[in-house]
């Protein structure tokens, strides 16, 4: 098993102080009511993820006026699900920013996401616009079919999917997640989505298919 993993198992375990601390900041500030966050924001200096993480910063802030956006970068995840659970609203949307780490290319993003489902069982979870990507080996497959399990044993998850390819192979795959195609998020301005955030309410489903 990958080294990051294990850490991340025993961060959900054992958080970080430091961690916490830097996470109850945010929210020790923000309206506790209508906290919401978005997580996995990047720490790197890729512009490429900088720009994702505040795109999709920008369009939940403009579509969601009234919440306290809680940014939980990639790093503070594990350490800050028991926390987040343990103090949001029941029913608080969970925010996942976008981008091409649902797969076996970037194991540790994808556990991350595993154990926010199992930490989140009863909120609704938005995945924003990714990439899917499992490589052909007996390694990738094993974790392909681990990952169908995880996304399909959460209730109220939307994935969307930022191209065709990686769309037809969700749809394929994990028949049983609400999925659809959608712009990366720099573009995620256009009318469907935005008319998606703004009438998010406890049940993502029930929205889903008021506004198709």
């Amino acid at each position: 098993m990958n080294i990051d993993i294990i850490r991340g198992h025993l961060r959900t375990l054992f958080p970080s102080n430091k961690i916490l601390d830097e996470v109850k900041s945010q929210y020790i500030n923000a309206d506790r009511q209508n906290a919401i966050p978005f997580m996995d924001t990047p720490i790197n200096g890729n512009l490429g993820d900088q720009a994702l993480a505040m795109a999709g910063l920008h369009v939940l802030a403009q579509e969601r006026p009234s919440s306290s956006l809680l940014e939980i970068q990639n790093y503070q995840v594990r350490s800050s699900l028991r926390f987040l659970h343990d103090n949001l609203k029941p029913g608080t949307p969970i925010f996942w920013n976008g981008g091409g780490n649902i797969g076996s290319l970037y194991p540790y993003e994808e556990h991350n996401r595993w154990e926010s489902f199992k930490a989140f069982k009863e909120s609704p979870i938005v995945v924003f616009p990714q990439s899917v990507h499992f490589s052909s080996d007996l390694k990738g497959q094993r974790m392909l079919k681990s990952s169908v399990r995880n996304y399909s044993l959460k209730k109220e998850l939307t994935v969307f999917l930022r191209e065709e390819k990686s769309f037809n192979f969700f749809r394929k795959n994990y028949p049983e997640v609400e999925s659809y195609l959608a712009p990366d998020t720099v573009f995620l301005l256009d009318e469907y989505v935005s008319k998606f955030l703004k009438n998010l309410s406890v049940s993502v489903c029930s929205s889903l298919r008021e506004m198709i």
